[in-house]
């Protein structure tokens, strides 16, 4: 089943779990029917946010692992605590998804077009999606603008850059397709 031809919620495009529900995030993240998904909704100061979390297929692999290079090299452990950068971390047993939806813009369109253009150093461009869109890796997330509306996707579903950015747009593209 393609999310965007999932039946509407009743909030359906009026906030973000209704332009990410979670027969959405199912389907992009590839969840069994029998995982367990958390979803956790707020709107703090107009910012309208959606996060699904649950656990990896090899959840467990992944924690014995963890401990594994844990005792191998402690620094891993304090890296947690305090990330530095080329201190390669250790790897989330759960996979999260998340749809952030800012409030609506107003200012000329030249105002908008700078958007969120400078906003993080190291984001990537990402062409033919909405009227503006960029991918910063390190965190992976995609933001995108159309018309005076801008959203971000989350995707921590893979170590992956590239995989990163292939969900993100997937799942970007399927929100522009249920923005009111």
């Amino acid at each position: 089943m393609e999310p965007s031809r999932a039946q509407p919620t009743e909030s359906a495009g009026r906030d973000a779990c209704g332009l990410l529900p979670e027969i959405a995030v199912r389907v992009f993240g590839d969840v069994d029917e029998g995982t367990r998904v958390e979803r956790e909704s707020s709107n703090l100061a107009g910012l309208d946010s959606c996060r699904y979390r649950w656990r990896k297929r090899d959840a467990a692999r992944i924690t014995a692992r963890n401990a594994d290079r844990a005792q191998q090299n402690p620094a891993l452990l304090a890296a947690i605590v305090r990330p530095s950068s080329g201190a390669e971390g250790l790897e989330s047993a759960e996979s999260e998804l998340r749809l952030s939806v800012y409030p609506p813009r107003s200012g000329t369109p030249s105002m908008l077009a700078r958007g969120f253009e400078m906003a993080h150093s190291g984001e990537q461009p990402v062409a033919a999606l909405g009227e503006q869109a960029a991918f910063n890796p390190a965190r992976r997330l995609l933001t995108v603008r159309r018309a005076n509306r801008t959203f971000e996707v989350l995707a921590h579903v893979t170590a992956d850059e590239r995989e990163s950015l292939a969900l993100a747009t997937r799942i970007a593209r399927d929100v522009l397709s249920r923005l009111p």
